[in-house]
């Protein structure tokens, strides 16, 4: 699927290129619908992503609870991503790495519960020697 999408970027990018010195409102569209089936195949990507994760956690529910960390954190990086990268191209670079830091901040916050728990495994493993 990662050999398709890239084709497909490669494929309306130039396609964006020619259209672009014809027609400004048709490189618009071009763009939109390029962008519309990228992210269809980055959804089928993320699908198959979630259900491995919850076949592969089914009936441990303490693996569900860090299952639910990772997907949270992935899914920030992801938004926060896509949300710099749209502020820088659109000259905004500052506000871009703002929403970085954001993002990397939020996800600390999400997996201190998880952080908290290894150093209470650590400590009793520790306690136990």
């Amino acid at each position: 699927m990662f050999i398709k999408i890239c084709a497909l970027s490669v494929l309306c990018l130039t396609v964006y290129a020619l259209t672009s010195q014809v027609s400004p409102s048709l490189s618009f569209a071009v763009r939109l619908a390029g962008a519309v089936l990228i992210f269809s195949g980055i959804a089928v990507i993320f699908e198959d992503v979630i259900s491995s994760l919850i076949a592969l956690t089914s009936g441990e529910a303490a693996l569900g609870e860090y299952v639910g960390v990772v997907l949270k954190a992935t899914g920030i990086a992801i938004l926060s991503h896509v949300s710099a990268d749209i502020c820088k191209d659109a000259g905004h670079a500052s506000v871009g790495s703002a929403v970085i830091l954001t993002a990397k901040l939020e996800i600390v916050l999400l997996s201190l519960p998880i952080i908290e728990k290894i150093i209470g495994f650590a400590n009793e493993i520790m306690s136990v020697g």
